[in-house]
Order: structure tokens, then C-alpha cells, then sequence
């Protein structure tokens, strides 16, 4: 029986194990740096739990040591097997030997509740979008049901798509989950610093909100040399995250009662979800003396990951700490040569003046609506109802699509978003409005000028830069729009009902092999009728 690797003890040999991102934490640690204790939990226990289940149903008779042999375009069929896999899976003991281990790390880990970060050591593809990350009290029974699920999820209908579509065997997966301690948050965010040039995003809570694309985090801009701000930017911010209850916010369900059409999301397991104050929402996350820690967390790791990193942080106090820390829940140095190519790899950026018809996209992202569209691209960073006008026809870039940006999208012809996945709400409303979109592209406000001819591509999730002339006239596009509608297949892990939040919707979906309308998005009608106004 494999075991458990603990991050403190994780050495470079351990790689293949473990992968990159708990490699990276294990060298902080060791160096002294706040990290969020935890463990991994290797490929080696996952395909051994997989190999122990009784695959009764005829279907799985070689499954796992055969790929399946799916096809994705037939949704029913996709949907139909990745149901009886995680059911399997869901429904199957934990290995007896893999118990104790668990039993003794919640007891070592002494934490309220744990977040469980899956991703793959191999193959090194992006999976962002594809693989939740899942929250669970700190109690047995609930961490090896929550361990099933996040295993359960390589293959869910989407992933079995993406494992497809990336031509990777699901035999040759290997997946690993790291689990941590969460800790009662003040803010949580993430950092890129760049030649001494320092970018922060932060939000109020843990990190939840931002990574689920719920709401637009705030914006910082430092120079790292100075510790001065160059720039500061307030985001959009309707709800947070954490432990317990935070006596100024309204619970999910105390905000239900009060107001009952608010689109909030279920609560994770063992968290509280909060629907900000007003005042909440017009300040900044970080207060001075929040940001010069984050800044000096910032400074301090830079004699391990030198001037080119990214970190994800949060800034909270975990179970009997007095003291508040910056802790660190991943980090990535942008100068390594390994991890620069493999963002290359997953990001690849074509200077302009060696780009032409034939080359590879500008920036590959992830594939959230399909169809391809040839327009000029507009960069926005601050919606308003001035800029309707301004997107007419034109593909919208922007950090995160927020509610503010939905009477922009209903004019737009195409979408390209810093943030979210292929479940996001742009993606859900691209997909509706039937152009493409292409989202979790890394910096597209800062890589792209604004006027720039861009093709997007909503299939394969690449962007190109085109020449001027080749933009279709407006005839041209309204054609390929319909027949982008009418082609519309794109994989969804749930039952097939549609999402409406735009009359002019229901003539396009009617034909649609779906079984019906499974949400009305009003919020998002009244939005465009009172103009974008508050």
C-alpha cells in the first residue's frame, strides 16, 4: 500500500508523486516560508482504489486497464457513462489501508475544514475549468466521501471530453490531490510579479468567490523595488467565503429571505457564504497594513523564485493561531525553464511580426463556446453604459465577465475572458447567444491591443491576429452566426436543460436537442433593461 506524502517531508525525487505545484510548496516550507500545511495523496492510491472496484456492469468489463471508447459528440452517451463511472466510484469503500492514513492526518492537521486541490502530474496539460477544487469538514467520514467525489470528477462528461479532445489515454492519467488546512481569512487572492513589477488580485474571504468566477476580484499594481502602488482598481464584489460567521454580512440563507430572487450559490461544505454589505463592497480588500504583508510575503519569496512568479495567497489565522499569516496555497516560478515551457506549451505567444495566416493561435485558452468569428477586438476593464456603442460587432476582452458586462455581451460577437471556465456565467451566456467565447486566457487585457483584427476560435479555445481585410463584412457574419447556432454541440455534465436569460433566445434553442428550460435569468433581462444602472 502507497502512502500519503506529507508536505514538509516531500523531496525532489518525489516528483513524479506528487507533481509540480506540491513540489514547489515542500521547497517553501523548507525554506520557512508560510505555507498552508498538508499532504498529497499520489496517482499510486488513486488506480489502486479504481482497481479494486467491482466494475459489475459488462460495459467496464476492461475498464480501467482500456481506454473507453467514447464518442463525445453523442452527448446522451457521454453523459450516460461518465454517470455510471462516478457512481461507481461514489458508491465503492475506500481502500481498509488508505483509512488510517487519512485518520492519522486529520488528526495531525488539527484543522475545522480542508480543501482538496486535484490536478495530474501527468500529462502536463492545463486544468483549470476542468477539475474542482472541493471543501469538506474536518471529520472521517466526510473527507473520504469528498476524496471519492474529487477522484470521481477525472471523470466527469466534461473530462472525458477534455481527456479526448487533448488525445490523452485515460489509463495514462495520473492524478494527484493535494489537501490543506483552510485557515479563517481575512482576503485571498493571487500575485504575478514580473521583473520587480507586481500585480495583485484580492478579494475579501477565501478564494472561492474569485476562482468560481462569482465576482471581480480587486487590482493592484506595485513596484515591488518601491513597495508603492502604481495602480489601484476596485472590483466587483457581492459575496464572500469563510469558517464562521461574519456578524456585518447576511448569511446565504438569511439573504434568501430578504432577497429572495438573489442568484446566490449553494454554500460548500463546512463554509459560510456571505452576501457583502454595500459598505463591504465600495472598499478595498486589502487595508494598508494587509497589503504591505502580502507585498513583504512577495519580497521574501523571491530568493527562492527569483522575479518572475505567481503565487495564489490567502491572509487568515488557522485553528489556535494568534498571529495573522500570509500563506502561500501555490506557486509557480515563471523562470524555470521547465515551467516556462510548459506555460508556453499552454499559453504560446507568437510576436506580431513572425505572425501570419498559417500560424499556431496567439493564446491558447479554454474552449467555452464554440464557433469561429473574425472581428476587431475592444479591451475593457471598467463597464459602463457608455460603451454599448463601443462593442457593437466586436469581440469584448476583458478580465472577468461580471453582471455589469451583459448588456455589452448582447452586442458583442465573440467573448475573451482573463478568468472563468467552461461553467462560468460568459461562457453559460456566449453559449446562449450563440458566439464564441474563449475564456482562462492568462493576461488577455495586457497581451492584446485594443483595435487589434483578432479570430477566435470557441472550438479549439486559440486565438489568431488576422490582417484588417480579412475581417468578414457584416452580411458574412450574421450568416456564419446562424449557422454557428444551428451547430451548436457542446458538452454538459448535467441534464440537458437551457439556460434563458434573452427573449431572442427561444427561437434559437427551440430546435435544439434539449429537454427544456431549466432557468429563466431574469436578474439578467432587468439588468439591460434598467440600463446597467445599480
Amino acid at each position: 500500500m502507497n502512502n500519503i506524502y506529507w508536505l514538509d517531508r516531500i523531496i525532489s525525487l518525489d516528483r513524479d508523486s506528487v507533481g509540480d505545484k506540491a513540489l514547489n510548496l515542500a521547497y517553501l516550507m523548507e525554506e520557512g516560508h508560510p505555507v498552508l500545511p498538508g499532504f498529497v495523496i499520489p496517482p499510486e492510491l488513486f488506480w489502486e482504489f479504481i482497481r479494486e472496484i467491482d466494475w459489475s456492469d459488462p460495459l467496464f468489463a476492461d475498464f480501467p486497464n482500456s481506454s473507453l471508447h467514447i464518442n463525445v459528440e453523442d452527448y446522451r452517451q457521454l453523459q450516460a457513462i461518465a454517470r455510471s463511472i462516478r457512481f461507481y466510484i461514489t458508491a465503492a469503500p475506500l481502500p481498509s489501508e488508505l483509512v488510517p492514513q487519512l485518520e492519522s492526518a486529520l488528526s495531525r492537521l488539527d484543522a475545522e475544514v480542508l480543501v482538496f486541490r486535484p490536478s495530474l502530474t501527468y500529462p502536463s496539460i492545463e486544468t483549470n475549468g476542468i477539475l474542482e477544487t472541493m471543501v469538506c469538514e474536518a471529520k472521517i467520514d466526510a473527507i473520504a466521501s469528498k476524496l471519492k467525489k474529487v477522484w470521481a470528477e477525472y471523470f466527469s462528461a466534461k473530462s472525458l471530453f477534455y481527456w479526448q479532445q487533448k488525445q490523452v489515454f485515460t489509463e495514462e492519467l495520473k492524478p494527484t490531490v493535494l489537501v490543506q488546512s483552510l485557515p479563517e481569512a481575512i482576503a485571498s487572492g493571487n500575485l504575478k510579479c514580473e521583473n520587480n513589477l507586481l500585480e495583485i488580485e484580492a478579494t475579501l474571504g477565501l478564494e472561492f468567490s474569485w476562482i468560481r468566477g462569482e465576482i471581480s476580484p480587486d487590482y493592484y499594481q506595485i513596484n515591488l523595488e518601491t513597495k508603492t502602488a502604481m495602480e489601484k482598481i476596485l472590483g466587483n464584489k457581492t459575496i464572500a467565503y469563510n469558517l464562521h460567521r461574519q456578524t456585518e454580512f447576511l448569511t446565504a440563507e438569511e439573504a434568501r429571505v430578504t432577497h429572495s430572487q438573489l442568484p446566490l450559490p449553494e454554500s460548500l461544505d463546512g463554509l459560510q457564504i456571505y452576501l457583502l454589505s454595500e459598505r463591504e463592497q465600495n472598499r478595498y480588500s486589502l487595508e494598508q497594513k494587509y497589503l504591505e504583508k502580502i507585498i513583504d510575503l512577495s519580497k521574501k519569496v523571491t530568493t527562492f523564485l527569483g522575479n518572475n512568479f505567481y503565487l495564489e495567497w490567502t491572509l487568515g489565522l488557522i485553528k489556535k493561531q494568534a498571529e495573522l499569516h500570509s500563506y502561500i496555497n501555490l506557486a509557480k516560478n515563471l523562470s524555470n525553464t521547465r515551467e516556462r515551457n510548459q506555460l508556453e506549451k499552454e499559453k504560446p505567444v507568437i510576436k506580431k511580426n513572425q505572425l501570419s495566416r498559417d500560424s499556431s493561435g496567439i493564446i491558447q485558452g479554454l474552449a467555452a463556446a464554440p464557433g469561429r468569428v473574425k472581428a476587431i477586438a475592444t479591451i475593457m476593464t471598467n463597464p459602463t453604459k457608455n460603451n454599448q456603442d463601443l462593442i457593437e460587432g466586436k469581440i469584448l476582452v476583458v478580465r472577468s465577465v461580471i453582471p455589469a458586462y451583459f448588456p455589452l455581451i448582447t452586442k458583442a460577437v465573440g467573448i475573451i475572458a482573463e478568468k472563468g471556465g467552461m461553467t462560468s456565467h460568459g461562457a453559460i451566456l456566449a453559449r446562449e447567444l450563440g458566439i464564441p467565447a474563449v475564456v482562462g486566457v492568462t493576461n488577455a487585457t495586457k497581451l492584446m491591443e485594443d483595435g487589434e483584427a483578432v479570430l477566435i476560435d470557441g472550438n479549439a479555445g486559440k486565438i489568431y491576429l488576422i490582417e484588417r481585410e480579412e475581417i468578414m463584412n457584416e452580411e458574412s457574419a450574421k450568416a456564419e452566426e446562424k449557422t454557428l447556432v444551428k451547430d451548436l454541440s457542446f458538452p454538459i455534465s448535467t441534464q440537458i436543460l437551457v439556460n434563458l436569460s434573452q427573449l431572442n433566445s427561444i427561437e434559437l434553442v427551440k430546435n435544439l436537442p434539449v429537454d427544456g428550460v431549466g432557468l429563466l435569468r431574469s436578474e439578467l433581462m432587468t439588468v439591460e433593461l434598467l440600463e446597467n444602472e445599480h
